[in-house]
């Protein structure tokens, strides 16, 4: 989250569809969560979405993590 912000601060909006903007200045690939899958990204440059799978590695299920701005 902390290099979406900063990429937002310095060029005004986040970055559109994957966040392959942020590496290698903001982020240094691959971006993994806790349980070491991949985080999920989607945002259309004013507002996004950041997602872990959780515990149990598999996205979109109830135990996600989801932070959005």
């Amino acid at each position: 989250k902390r290099a979406l912000i900063a990429y937002a601060a310095e060029n005004g909006g986040y970055p559109k569809g994957s966040w392959d903007a942020l590496a290698p200045q903001y982020l240094t690939p691959p971006a993994a969560d806790p349980w070491g899958t991949p985080y999920a990204y989607a945002s259309d440059g004013r507002i996004f979405e950041l997602r872990s799978a959780g515990p149990d590695k598999a996205m979109n299920t109830e135990d996600d993590e989801v932070e959005r701005n």
